[in-house]
């Protein structure tokens, strides 16, 4: 029986969680849930530790005004990664006390399933393990899901993974990350500049990859309001048979079959709901929506997310914008409430706003930028 392995990825509060709780009702596909995020924190570390950059606070970063390497250069870095036994080991221990690993598993059974993976690469490791430490291994589409890690795609794709993104409208994101139940899920309250340089990360590989035989990405909005029919397309590219037809009518379960209640910041629900779709509109401040409207335009445009604001009021929106929260991270605060990342948010515009080449620091990838372009004024 052929095989699939598919890597979820997305930003924090983007719905990857329930995407992975509708996924894994499938009984066919195995998703765990952030089963090992230190292997992909690791990597990096390391991939950073060999350009001499010691170890970064925040490895998995949102890659704008990179100059120190280019996204395939850690995928080129990843093809010769590889971790032994005692390394594993060590990683699944530091683990234990991490509140971002959602799926743990018993210290002897890890002891077990990794000494029956191979070490020789990254990416079987990562498919081994996926493998070793379900309990659904009658399945046919094995996997797992982890926040911030589309720089791994390009890397995963190349080895016969299916991936996906699964994105969400960033005002939504950030009444989720910054109201209600919150930080609970993503920590301590970051920079509004921060996340949305993050937000637009997933939106450049989408970009990016979107011709990709094996890549998939998923509105967060289609998935609650259209599940069954968003959830067979992705069963179709995963080579497995149609989900069950009311299957959730009696709610979300978790992969041990008992109801789950979903981590929404506002409106914790056991079944499926749009009730946090334009969540925003009664959340966050005017002035926190033009912000966020101006540094996403063009992505948001591209994905059909209605705006209130117009092109040309972006540069204004971000000129006499002042961060409302208070942040909780200091190291973040120092760089990003610096006078010097707005004026890169409006060289941005002004890149965007013209004919020429521009300098992919502020965009990732060169070929996207003629999308985005596209966008503002389609």
């Amino acid at each position: 029986m052929e095989r699939s392995i598919l890597f979820v990825t997305g930003m924090q509060r983007c719905g990857s969680t329930l995407l992975n709780k509708l996924l894994s009702a499938h009984s066919q596909i195995s998703i765990l849930s952030q089963p090992f995020p230190f292997l992909f924190i690791e990597a990096k570390r390391a991939f950073l530790r060999s350009l001499g950059r010691g170890d970064a606070e925040y490895p998995l970063g949102n890659l704008f005004i990179e100059s120190g390497y280019l996204v395939e250069e850690f995928a080129g870095y990843l093809r010769h990664h590889s971790l032994d036994h005692e390394s594993l080991l060590s990683l699944f221990a530091e683990m234990r006390d991490f509140s971002g690993q959602y799926t743990r598993f018993e210290e002897a059974r890890v002891k077990a399933g990794v000494h029956l993976v191979p070490t020789d690469d990254f990416a079987r490791i990562l498919s081994s393990l996926y493998v070793e430490l379900t309990d659904k291994r009658g399945a046919r589409s094995f996997g797992g899901k982890e926040t911030m890690c589309e720089e791994f795609l390009p890397y995963l794709l190349d080895r016969g993974w299916k991936c996906l993104i699964i994105v969400r409208d960033p005002r939504d994101i950030m009444a989720s990350l910054n109201y209600g139940q919150g930080q609970n899920y993503g920590g301590r309250l970051k920079p509004t500049l921060f996340n949305l340089r993050n937000w637009r990360k997933s939106i450049a590989f989408v970009l990016h990859l979107r011709n990709h035989p094996g890549f998939m990405w998923l509105r967060y909005e289609d998935l609650v309001t259209h599940p069954m029919q968003s959830l067979n397309r992705l069963a179709e590219e995963l080579g497995v048979g149609p989900f069950t037809e009311n299957l959730f009518d009696e709610g979300v379960k978790d992969q041990k079959g008992d109801l789950w209640q979903s981590n929404s910041s506002h409106s914790p629900s056991t079944r499926i709901n749009r009730s946090s779709v334009e969540k925003y509109k009664s959340t966050l401040p005017p002035e926190v929506v033009s912000y966020v409207e101006a540094c996403c335009y063009p992505e948001m445009r591209y994905l059909n997310y209605p705006l209130s604001i117009g092109w040309d009021e972006s540069a204004e929106a971000i000129k006499t914008f002042e961060d409302p929260y208070e942040i909780g991270r200091e190291t973040l605060r120092n760089y990003y409430l610096d006078a010097m990342r707005n004026e890169e948010e409006l060289q941005r515009i002004e890149l965007l706003s013209t004919a020429e080449e521009v300098a992919r620091d502020y965009f990732i990838f060169e070929d996207i930028v003629d999308l985005l372009r596209g966008a503002i004024f389609k």
